[in-house]
């Protein structure tokens, strides 16, 4: 089974989307498929694009991303 995630990136120029699937809904599975690299003050949003549920927040920190707010259990 896969999962249908959307990505939303906010940047200094705008917004970013981009719709994908993850093989699990897994904090980690999350991060490790952001498709961006950590740019400073970047921030993602993660969506579940059939409900419009937010599963992750996440921020850029010392040039990773981290989850700042999770809703999805690990």
């Amino acid at each position: 089974m896969t999962y249908p995630v959307e990505y939303r990136r906010r940047h200094h120029l705008g917004w970013d989307v981009i719709r994908t699937t993850l093989p699990r809904l897994t904090p980690d599975m999350i991060c490790a498929h952001i498709p961006w690299p950590p740019q400073p003050d970047d921030r993602v949003v993660v969506i579940n694009p059939h409900t419009g549920d937010v599963l992750a927040s996440l921020a850029v920190r010392q040039h990773h991303w981290i989850i700042t707010q999770n809703f999805v259990s690990p």
